[in-house]
């Protein structure tokens, strides 16, 4: 089976000196099995011999060399250039496997109303030996249906793959991009990941769908190899501005007073080009009446993709694994700093402190009581 060549899938390669890698990912994308798929390579200003490894495809590619910018302008560059139904921005240093463009298009295909199609990434290591772990964690349900809620609410509990182990249809991607290339010099995919959730369901594959590589050098925490300092700072302001960008998206198309609840972290947004920005998002995304987004149900997915509701339910101990719950999740405020140590989310629920109105000391989790 070849997929359905009515869908056509744009990879996305960006790459930044990562020449020891880039043949393997742009050959697991020349692999794919789909017949109708364009592969776009992003050379963001390398200094090795990435340049000339690109040249050796000829036209089998579409190159795109720039000046470096960052990872963000490096996925701008190549989604302008891109004619797909659907993107998937594949880093240099990943791999694909090759019916991973031919599962996603089915998916578009059968599903067009969905934000993204995620996929779970099995770990190698610099050489491209499995390291056996898989990212999310195979211990994780992947998030799938409507998550507006959860991303407006603790969207860093929520398991997103790396940038390589998602799909987008562009009309999703033309509503938030470009995404802003000063905050992004990394990690993309955070805003990438959690702002497409406002536009529709997300459905995910089955099945593995590609490899990601941890070689130390990673750019992302994704690849931290034990306690780095220095990352955590970075995934903290990553995190920190992306809930800006997230905030400020919520209030455009309308999300209604759950944006606040993010909101109050950071409502500054940190792209000092960001007055032109907002006047673009007011164009592309009218107001709506209030709550009006909420109200809508998300596009359903086929019932072969439905799965078992998830939450990214925060638990005692405030590690926020997404686990299954009830399907009439109640919606409680417990303390984060006053509940007795050791005691459950279910306990903490009962706790006088818990009880009182929501101080800035209370955190959202969803379980059954």
């Amino acid at each position: 089976m070849v997929g359905d060549s009515r869908v056509r899938v744009s990879i996305i390669i960006n790459n930044h000196n990562y020449g020891r890698f880039l043949p393997a990912a742009i050959e697991s994308a020349m692999e794919q099995t789909h017949l109708d798929t364009e592969i776009i390579v992003v050379d963001d200003g390398s200094r090795d011999a990435s340049r000339g490894i690109i040249a050796g495809y000829g036209d089998r590619i579409v190159p795109v060399l720039k000046e470096r910018g960052g990872q963000a302008s490096a996925c701008n560059a190549g989604f302008a250039r891109s004619r797909g139904d659907v993107a998937i921005f594949l880093d240099s240093d990943d791999i694909l496997l090759p019916d991973t463009a031919r599962r996603v298009a089915e998916i578009v295909r059968s599903a067009p109303g969905v934000a993204k199609v995620l996929y779970r990434l099995a770990v190698i290591d610099d050489r491209g030996t499995p390291t056996g772990a898989f990212t999310p964690p195979a211990s994780r349900p992947l998030p799938l249906g409507d998550l507006r809620l959860e991303v407006l609410q603790f969207p860093d509990d929520i398991s997103w793959p790396p940038t390589s182990g998602n799909a987008f249809p562009p009309a999703v991607l033309q509503r938030i991009m470009p995404i802003p290339e000063e905050a992004y010099q990394i990690a993309a995919d955070y805003y990438l990941s959690n702002l497409t959730p406002l536009f529709g369901a997300v459905a995910a594959l089955d099945e593995t769908g590609g490899y990601y590589r941890v070689h130390g050098a990673n750019a992302s925490g994704y690849g931290a190899l034990g306690l780095d300092l220095s990352r955590i700072r970075t995934t903290i302001v990553m995190s920190r501005q992306t809930h800006a960008y997230l905030a400020d998206l919520a209030v455009r198309v309308d999300a209604g007073p759950l944006a606040a609840d993010i909101g109050s972290l950071s409502l500054t947004l940190p792209n000092r080009d960001d007055r032109a920005r907002r006047r673009r998002l007011d164009r592309a995304t009218p107001r709506r009446d209030v709550g009006t987004l909420l109200r809508q149900p998300a596009p359903a997915l086929p019932a072969p993709l439905r799965a078992a509701r998830t939450h990214n339910a925060r638990t005692g101990d405030l590690r926020g694994d997404a686990r299954p719950v009830d399907p009439r999740p109640a919606a409680l405020w417990v303390c984060a700093t006053l509940g007795p140590a050791g005691t459950s989310a279910r306990s903490w629920c009962r706790h006088s402190s818990c009880r009182s109105a929501r101080p800035w000391n209370l955190l959202p989790i969803w379980i059954t009581c």
